[in-house]
């Protein structure tokens, strides 16, 4: 089970049963960070570290930063091809 906190979108933790967790790379330290970069044409790619691949296409749910150090940042993306396109939330 994958339990994401999104308190600007619900209040609360939402459970999303579709995959495992999921991260971008290169290792943003912030969602702030993430927004940048897509803004500034870099090259955002997300992967799933678990059993379950991420999405190539559609709507995923990323967190960050990876492990060792504690996920201070959760965002829902919008992903083509295995690319971040847009932040959406």
């Amino acid at each position: 089970m994958l339990f994401v906190e999104q308190p600007e979108r619900s209040g609360g933790t939402e459970y999303h049963p579709e995959g495992d967790t999921v991260y971008v790379t290169p290792n943003l330290p912030s969602k702030a960070a993430l927004k940048r970069a897509i803004a500034a044409g870099e090259r955002v790619e997300v992967f799933s570290p678990g059993p379950f691949p991420a999405k190539r296409d559609g709507v995923e749910y990323v967190e960050g930063p990876h492990y060792p150090k504690p996920h201070s940042w959760y965002a829902e993306v919008e992903v083509k091809g295995g690319v971040v396109v847009k932040v959406r939330a």
